[in-house]
């Protein structure tokens, strides 16, 4: 039998038979981010028909998931010869020498000479940093720190590439002027900009988009108010983070259910089919999950409104 998958109509060729339907929304929670992983592992092609919007993302996206890609190959790769040493704690606790300035463990630098060893003040003040990062972000293990803080990097620029997409593309495709597109970012949140937007230019795009999730613009919503809490108060919840949240209507009820039948409130859980996570005040929200699930979705909505540019003008 075939599985079954999301069609709508006027849907462009390239599209159909692309993304599998859901049979329940728990199916949803555990397999459409995965699927859109699966289809996106290659660098976004760029050819010369695409429009500017899409082009400048694409290469904006390729460089940093390329890079994004070295860190974690690079982190892997130097476990592995831990590994191979007989040294299984590499991702527990990484030698101090690897978050040493560089220029210092560099022997280029010393015309043969020995590198100089670092001294015990120095392997204090690394070692010092590096516990104090992990108790911040509640991390056990030294690479869960350079792994996060590579994340937000992603985050951050493809959220940025993604608000200079959807401004590209309102001077190109709606004709507004570099000023009225830069002014709407400015004083509209992207989520908000992005809907109309592309609502503008067909609304079957947003249709096919909240067909992929069943709140697209509210995780996108979400996104917004993280990277803000990222950028302003070192990723911990506010009480304005979560007031934000609710009136999003993004928030329900953490709780647990006694065999006596009495329900036990835990907190707050935002709640997506593809990011389901507990926030408490004053707690760091890692972005790691968060990343991933947006770095598919912001790749995959720019991918599918492209086509459907394309399928306009042939």
């Amino acid at each position: 039998m075939s599985k079954m998958t999301i069609e709508i109509p006027s849907m462009p060729s390239v599209l159909k038979g692309r993304y599998p339907q859901a049979s329940c929304e728990s199916h949803e929670h555990f397999f459409r981010v995965s699927s859109l992983d699966e289809l996106n592992r290659s660098p976004m092609a760029v050819l010369d028909s695409n429009t500017n919007a899409y082009s400048v993302f694409a290469h904006e996206f390729n460089s940093i998931l390329l890079t994004a890609h070295l860190f974690e190959n690079l982190l892997m790769l130097q476990d592995v010869a831990h590994e191979n040493n007989g040294q299984p704690w590499f991702q527990i606790e990484i030698p101090e020498e690897y978050f040493r300035f560089p220029a210092l463990n560099d022997p280029r630098n010393y015309e043969g000479y020995p590198v100089p060893q670092m001294s015990a003040e120095e392997r204090k003040e690394i070692s010092d940093t590096v516990k104090i990062s992990k108790e911040m972000l509640n991390y056990s293990k030294d690479e869960n720190i350079v792994k996060n803080n590579l994340h937000k990097l992603e985050f951050i620029s493809i959220f940025s590439f993604l608000e200079s997409y959807v401004e590209n593309l309102r001077v190109e495709c709606l004709e507004r002027t570099s000023h009225e597109a830069s002014k709407d970012l400015r004083y509209q949140s992207l989520p908000k900009i992005m809907e109309e937007t592309l609502e503008e230019i067909d609304p079957d795009i947003n249709i096919l988009l909240k067909k992929l999730s069943n709140n697209f613009y509210g995780f996108l919503d979400f996104c917004y108010l993280l990277r803000n809490l990222h950028s302003h108060n070192l990723g911990k919840v506010t009480p304005r983070f979560i007031e934000q949240c609710e009136k999003l209507g993004i928030l329900e009820e953490d709780y647990g259910i006694k065999e006596n039948g009495e329900k036990i409130i835990f907190g707050k859980m935002v709640n997506f089919p593809s990011y389901r996570k507990r926030i408490e005040i004053g707690k760091y929200i890692t972005l790691s999950s968060v990343s991933f699930a947006f770095r598919n979705y912001a790749r995959e909505s720019v991918y599918i409104a492209e086509q459907y540019i394309q399928s306009r003008k042939s």
